[in-house]
């Protein structure tokens, strides 16, 4: 009835979905959701994707929505207090808080999902597959040294709160309790993809570089030959979240021939500002502007020196 994947190799074509057995299968239209908190902790972002194709040959056929929305206040307090370092007495203390934030996480974010999709005129019995980043909470690329030996070859390590389980469980009573149809199916849950890209040798970055090859650098190179009539060599996507990173994608004469060459976080980039913005304009509270009007007011009410 529920089903949660944690494959050991988490690309797209390793996605089965609830009608990979009927018609259609693996290249059939598939409808997905995406959701995640970074590293800033100012929303959880979600999307929803129409996709198409497997593999090499995965599309976006459609993005139908996507949004930042509230992250539940009681799992922003505790992430923050995790992530800043301090407010826990003990040891114990922090292996207590990182348990329940795992259940609490995937409980937020399922109740987030489940008020939001309606609102953007997307049912959820329409979704085939629902993808979970989650929270990291900690992480350490291959190259750093670990803190206790890992036998063997040196493996990365990365550690995120968000139990597939329990959003897999959370929207299937949800589907169950609202749907007139016994045959309505719930989607198919996919979690934990960065730990099984890390154990398989990885950095923890499976699914950016990924999409970077296959879709972004391909029309990033078209869309220059056809404007100014010559054609990269490489292209560079920068995504500057909480954590900036990077993929460098060498570009052929067509898209099936783009070479991933490297791919890495670079460094602080939106956590830095989200910081500062929240504490010197919103004391340190909800930092939700939706309509911009706080800072429309926090702005007539500045001085600017030039």
């Amino acid at each position: 009835f529920c089903t949660l994947l944690d494959s050991p190799v988490p690309y797209p074509q390793q996605m089965a979905t609830k009608d990979a057995g009927g018609s259609g299968g693996a290249t059939a239209k598939r409808r997905c959701v995406g959701v995640m908190s970074g590293t800033s902790l100012d929303g959880l972002d979600v999307a929803v994707a129409d996709i198409a194709g497997a593999g090499d040959a995965i599309r976006v056929v459609r993005v139908a929505a996507a949004a930042t929305l509230p992250l539940e206040a009681g799992v922003r307090r505790g992430l923050a207090t995790l992530l800043g370092g301090g407010g826990l007495a003990s040891s114990s203390d922090t292996l207590a808080v990182v348990n329940d934030l795992h259940t609490a996480w995937s409980a937020a974010a399922a109740d987030a999902l489940l008020a939001w999709l309606p609102t953007v005129g997307v049912p959820l019995e329409s979704v085939d597959v629902v993808a979970s980043h989650g929270q990291t909470l900690w992480h350490r690329d291959p190259a750093v040294p670990p803190a206790v030996p890992t036998p063997g070859r040196r493996l990365g390590a990365t550690l995120q709160v968000g139990d597939g389980e329990v959003l897999c469980q959370r929207l299937a009573a949800a589907l169950l309790a609202s749907s007139s149809s016994a045959a309505a199916r719930p989607p198919t849950v996919v979690s934990n993809f960065r730990a099984a890209d890390v154990a398989a040798g990885g950095s923890g970055a499976p699914l950016v570089p990924f999409f970077d090859r296959v879709v972004v650098a391909p029309e990033a190179a078209a869309a220059v030959e056809a404007a100014e009539g010559w054609r990269p060599t490489h292209v560079l996507p920068l995504n500057l979240g909480g954590i900036a990173n990077f993929s460098l994608i060498a570009v052929g004469s067509d898209s099936s021939a783009a070479t991933l060459l490297d791919a890495r976080d670079s460094g602080p980039a939106n956590v830095m500002a989200d910081e500062a913005i929240r504490a010197c304009l919103f004391g340190g509270g909800n930092p939700e502007d939706s309509a911009a009007a706080r800072a429309a007011a926090t702005a007539a009410g500045l001085v600017w020196d030039a």
